[in-house]
């Protein structure tokens, strides 16, 4: 059975996925599906071969374990339950900088050593007969912690192979972590997803309230220093954030924007809370590509997003089985 038609078939199965097609996207499966054949060439790595005998299991774990199988991520376009392959094509869908980055929102950690001392990496499937296996990396089976992964419906060696080694390569290669606050361009983020966040973000303590507004002249709190390509964010009283380029200063604490905020700022003494500021600017232009582990919706204006440094050596093995 093909891969996308067994997706549309658990997805539209009356005790399973319980959707109708207007619920699925049949095309964009389809066409991620394709992707993974032409990538892998063939389909022998793209296929599911496990028998799921337990009534126990919602819809999105089987959907997950299906995709996991085959090296897609499960999405949603919309409404509809749609997925991506994961393959080292995909370009950086965001970059994030000063501009979309809420101010010391920001952490970085770098990891000495591999995650929990795993020195190697064991991958369950089962060969031609059937058979419950183990393929080992090292091949040697010299690893005294390996780390121990267990994937649905692998069902060759080469799946195993596959698997196994982007595993192992993720604890060669991964050792850089960030964690940021993003704009609303972090919202349609999904695991898996490669973005570019810069390596040089640097937020002063230009921050207070915007006293009063004149087109696009604020007139702030404390006095500032606003250097070329600078950003200002502004937070409402209701939580929202913006940030906009600042095209110059008129005085030592009055700065102009480069276009008008979408929200009214908000000055007047008798509300319980003024319209905040920060002014953010950026370093040395050096970006890094991280890839995304976990997004969070902390509002509705912003998302929490977690992501690893990305090295596309972790696809290595991927096309020199054999």
């Amino acid at each position: 059975v093909s891969q996308s038609r067994y997706k549309v078939h658990i997805a539209k199965d009356s005790y399973i996925g319980k959707l109708n097609d207007n619920d699925i996207d049949l095309v964009g499966i389809q066409e991620e599906v394709a992707k993974l054949k032409t990538y892998f060439g063939g389909t022998d790595v793209v296929r599911f071969d496990h028998c799921i005998d337990t009534g126990e299991l919602t819809f999105e774990e089987i959907y997950s374990a299906v995709c996991a199988s085959i090296h897609c991520i499960p999405i949603r376009v919309g409404t509809k339950v749609s997925i991506r392959a994961n393959i080292p094509t995909i370009p950086a869908l965001v970059l994030f900088n000063h501009r979309n980055i809420v101010p010391a929102s920001d952490t970085t950690t770098v990891r000495f050593g591999r995650t929990n001392n795993y020195d190697g990496v064991e991958v369950t499937y089962k060969d031609d007969e059937g058979v419950q296996t183990i393929y080992h990396i090292p091949e040697d089976q010299s690893a005294i912690t390996p780390k121990k992964v267990e994937i649905w419906g692998l069902s060759t060696h080469r799946q195993a192979y596959i698997h196994g080694w982007r595993e192992y390569n993720r604890l060669l290669y991964t050792y850089k972590q960030v964690e940021f606050t993003g704009l609303h361009q972090a919202s349609g983020l999904i695991r898996n997803d490669k973005i570019l966040v810069s390596d040089n973000l640097k937020f002063g303590l230009n921050e207070g309230e915007v006293l009063n507004v004149n087109g696009i002249e604020l007139t702030l709190s404390q006095d500032v220093v606003v250097s070329p390509n600078d950003f200002i964010f502004l937070q409402n009283t209701d939580g929202s954030i913006e940030s906009i380029e600042l095209a110059g200063q008129t005085a030592p604490n009055v700065v102009l924007l480069a276009s008008t905020p979408s929200f009214v700022i908000q000055t007047d003494d008798l509300n319980y809370a003024k319209t905040s500021f920060i002014i953010a600017s950026e370093g040395e232009s050096s970006y890094s590509f991280y890839e995304v582990n976990n997004r969070d919706h902390d509002s509705t204006y912003t998302s929490r997003i977690t992501a690893t440094n990305f090295d596309e050596r972790i696809y290595s093995k991927d096309l020199v089985y054999g």
